[in-house]
């Protein structure tokens, strides 16, 4: 089950470069859709994700080009996902984005 999430009021900020996401072999994974690789490899985010009520720091997958953020720049989220997940006595909450860019002045996080 994938969540979309309701970010207004929060605001994000990258805390350090994009890293690939790789697989168990250091191998950078690609995207797939239904079970089919789409050729475009996958990033993770780390961000702090600052509300009123406090901050957490999260990582965010996204797919395609390397995302152009970096370290203590406000960044901005397309379609973004929480992803609850179980595996085996383990669990947690993956998120996932369709895109991230710098964020420009009073733009709100979606």
């Amino acid at each position: 089950m994938r969540l979309k999430l309701d970010t207004t009021g929060v605001a994000f900020t990258a805390s350090q470069e994009p890293q690939p996401k790789n697989d168990s072999e250091g191998r950078q994974r690609m995207e797939k859709i239904n079970g089919k690789e789409t050729g475009r490899a996958l990033w993770t985010v780390q961000v702090v994700a600052m509300a009123p009520d406090g901050a957490e720091v999260i990582r965010v997958t996204v797919a395609g080009d390397k995302p152009r953020v970096g370290p203590g720049m406000p960044v901005h989220f397309i379609g973004l996902e929480a992803i609850p997940w179980v595996q085996g006595e383990r669990n947690g909450t993956a998120f996932r984005a369709e895109q991230i860019t710098p964020a420009q002045p009073n733009q709100k996080a979606a």
